[in-house]
């Protein structure tokens, strides 16, 4: 039996339908394959919605008086959008013995935290307490503040009030026999029609 003849045109034809072939294989994997990538977000767009911003002030008193030793101012920036329900803090500061007003402050939070589709209202707040926790000024109104594009760039001011302290209310002081008692009196005596009252106290020398 002959062998079969293949030419060098005749093997060229085999091998370039081969190839062919194996194009067409590989060109349906490529289409099979999803294109997730290009919808994750970019580590642009990512670092872009955790970037830092800075929100900075001062806090101040006007009483003439220095701060006590040990205290500790708190400056929290909050969401305060809804009326009925409690705000939201969205960054927070705390100042070990801040030494004598204007005390400065930095409020650092992430841009993603203030990015909405409608408006939002913000605002800051501020309290200075004892070496012993006990509340001694605060803010009595609201220090609205604008935030992200709408962002002024300058500092912000926040006054404190003092807060009265709580100081128990002095005994009256004593009359009749128990005051004069309490007065050093070793004698005590009182009558009717007219009214009388007498009291010895001891010779002081």
């Amino acid at each position: 039996m002959r062998s079969p003849i293949f030419t060098h045109r005749s093997v060229s034809v085999l091998f370039g339908s081969a190839g062919i072939a194996a194009l067409l294989v590989l060109s349906g994997c490529d289409q099979g394959k999803p294109e997730s990538d290009s919808q994750q977000p970019t580590v642009a767009e990512q670092s872009e919605k955790t970037e830092q911003q800075i929100l900075s002030g001062k806090a101040m008193y006007r009483e003439r008086m220095a701060m006590p030793e040990g205290a500790t101012l708190t400056v929290t920036l909050e969401d305060v959008s809804l009326a009925d329900a409690p705000s939201t803090v969205i960054a927070e500061q705390h100042i070990d013995d801040p030494g004598q007003v204007p005390v400065p402050f930095t409020l650092r939070y992430a841009r993603d935290a203030i990015v909405h589709d409608h408006p939002m209202a913000y605002a800051v707040r501020a309290e200075i307490r004892g070496a012993e926790g006990q509340l001694l000024w605060t803010t009595t109104e609201r220090h609205t503040v604008e935030l992200g594009e709408h962002a002024s760039g300058e500092d912000v001011t926040i006054m404190l009030q003092r807060v009265a302290s709580e100081q128990p209310e002095a005994a009256p002081p004593k009359t009749g026999m128990a005051g004069a008692r309490e007065a050093g009196a070793t004698f005590w005596a009182v009558g009717n029609e007219p009214g009388w009252h007498l009291a010895i106290y001891p010779e002081e020398k």
